[in-house]
């Protein structure tokens, strides 16, 4: 399969809840079912405009308790300086829609089901029989800053919050208590003010990363994140058939939404409490792909997850993954920092899973922006990758087959 081929037809901006992206879809349901493979979509309703919402909100509540400091409506500061990290906690943490409800959509995830001797059917394997899930997403998303860029802005962000609830309670308390007067009057409400605005001054970055991206002419071909991944599952499953697997069932999914806090993996273990079990019994792990196809190193995210929850990546995964690359002539996965990826929704139900990414070695971050084009591919690096993961579920069947 020429998977060059598919990443062109691919690396054009698909943002989640546009026309571009459902097209996409479209295509790779097509290329898919040419194959052989079944395939099937699985419909989640997405929240498109989660991150520029969320944004959009925290900053007015922000803005709001700076108004109530300077109008001493100290009760009302307190109410919503609180409501700031409570939103940030409900949206990103527990996938709460307490804002980003606004114009969600309905998505698809795209899902291959490949069983060894009955290739093509899902209903032939057994949930006894060993299944790899290996996932890729194939949304885009363009942002002003890139990863590297706005990691300042993020970890500052908590700071700031709680910055913007002490004003607020140090300017109620002073309302009772005579030792800490200072703050109602002079130089001392002056500075609870500067602090409130300069927290609102971080708050207003975040929003801007948040949501900047929208105001950019140029967007993001997606072509490394995530395309190149996609291209080489489409490979892969096109040459399941051929690899000689016997006791190992094979699942290629691709998300959407996984570039709106992953919405689409989540809504895919949600909808299948069936793997939670299967990770108890053993007979599910899950390989995620994100950022391949270019220069640098392959490598692993050492962990995946949210703000507050840190999920390990699979030290078997990696063996395994290791010992294909190897059988290959190359050196063994690069650790990499933690990543926020759809491998968390399995991690989070139990399922053991690694993120495989590719580190460049300048770190000169193209990725979310129109820099992520057919000119960071590296020829003959998406077919290296496939034949590692060929390998790597050989691998696996030999051992859990």
């Amino acid at each position: 399969m020429d998977l060059l081929g598919i990443l062109q037809d691919l690396a054009v901006p698909r943002p989640n809840g546009s026309a571009a992206l459902d097209a996409t879809r479209e295509r790779l349901v097509a290329l898919l079912e040419g194959t052989g493979v079944s395939v099937s979509v699985e419909p989640f309703i997405v929240r498109p405009h989660m991150q520029a919402l969320v944004g959009l909100a925290l900053l007015a509540l922000a803005v709001g308790v700076v108004l109530a400091v300077r109008g001493r409506r100290l009760g009302i500061a307190l109410l919503l300086a609180a409501l700031i990290p409570a939103i940030y906690l409900l949206e990103f943490e527990r996938g709460y829609p307490v804002v980003s409800w606004l114009g969600q959509k309905p998505a698809y995830n795209i899902v291959v089901d490949w069983s060894p001797g009955a290739a093509g059917d899902p209903g032939s394997g057994t949930e006894e029989r060993p299944l790899v899930i290996l996932a890729a997403h194939y949304d885009s998303k363009t942002e002003v800053f890139d990863h590297r860029a706005r990691q300042p802005i993020y970890s500052a962000a908590p700071g700031a919050m709680a910055a913007l609830l002490l004003v607020a309670l140090l300017g109620l308390a002073a309302e009772h208590v005579g030792a800490l007067g200072c703050f109602t009057r002079g130089p001392g409400r002056t500075g609870l003010l500067a602090v409130a605005v300069a927290a609102t001054a971080v708050i207003a970055l975040l929003a801007f990363s948040f949501a900047g991206g929208h105001l950019l002419p140029r967007k993001s071909p997606g072509a490394c994140d995530d395309g190149t991944a996609v291209a080489i599952l489409a490979g892969l499953a096109a040459d399941l058939p051929s690899l000689g697997l016997s006791g190992t069932d094979v699942r290629i999914i691709l998300f959407t939404g996984e570039e709106v806090n992953c919405q689409g993996s989540a809504a895919y273990v949600a909808g299948h409490p069936e793997l939670a079990d299967r990770a108890r019994k053993g007979t599910v792990r899950v390989i995620n792909l994100e950022c391949l196809g270019g220069e640098g190193e392959l490598s692993y995210s050492r962990a995946g997850g949210t703000f507050l929850r840190r999920y390990a990546a699979s030290a078997e995964l990696v063996g395994m993954i290791d010992q294909a690359l190897a059988e290959h002539g190359s050196p063994p996965l690069k650790p990499a920092p933690f990543s926020y990826d759809g491998a968390r929704s399995f991690m989070a139900a139990g399922v053991p899973a690694v993120t495989v990414c590719q580190v460049r070695p300048d770190h000169g971050d193209s990725y979310h922006n129109a820099g992520d084009d057919l000119s960071k591919v590296v020829p003959g690096e998406m077919e290296r990758v496939l034949a590692v993961l060929k390998t790597t579920l050989q691998l696996i069947d030999r051992v859990r087959g």
